[in-house]
């Protein structure tokens, strides 16, 4: 269903009301109110094709080992300052309700990533990685 709270709207309102609250977000991007989100795309393909891809791009998995499912999402932002790409990654595990973010963040070209959720991405503790580089 549209309006439940797992949905893919849901998830999207969250994450970018988030984005909307968060005044480093906003000094970049400009005025919340004027910050426009989307979920598909208003450019032509040749607009596309400069960002890197489509508007929005939603996936949902689940580790058959571990049992947990993952919501990926990678949409693009607009206000009066800039634009940028909105990543979220959401895990929820077995036996529990919620999905909790594992990584909610904003990447505006020619600043620093904006994390507001979960990890920097910079060291992968588990894996013994730093930004995708095994060195242990």
């Amino acid at each position: 269903s549209v309006f439940s709270p797992h949905s893919r709207t849901a998830h999207f309102n969250r994450s970018l009301a988030m984005v909307k609250e968060d005044a480093r977000c906003s000094e970049i991007l400009g005025s919340p109110e004027k910050l426009v989100a989307y979920g598909e795309s208003p450019w032509s393909s040749w607009r596309r094709s400069r960002t890197d891809g489509p508007a929005a791009h939603m996936s949902e998995t689940r580790d058959e080992r571990t049992g947990r499912e993952s919501i990926k999402m990678r949409y693009l932002v607009r206000g009066e300052r800039a634009e940028g790409w909105v990543v979220v990654h959401l895990e929820r595990r077995p036996g529990e309700k919620e999905f909790e973010y594992v990584l909610l963040a904003l990447d505006v070209e020619g600043h620093q990533r904006i994390v507001l959720r979960g990890s920097t991405g910079l060291v992968d503790k588990k894996r013994g990685k730093i930004l995708g580089v095994r060195v242990w």
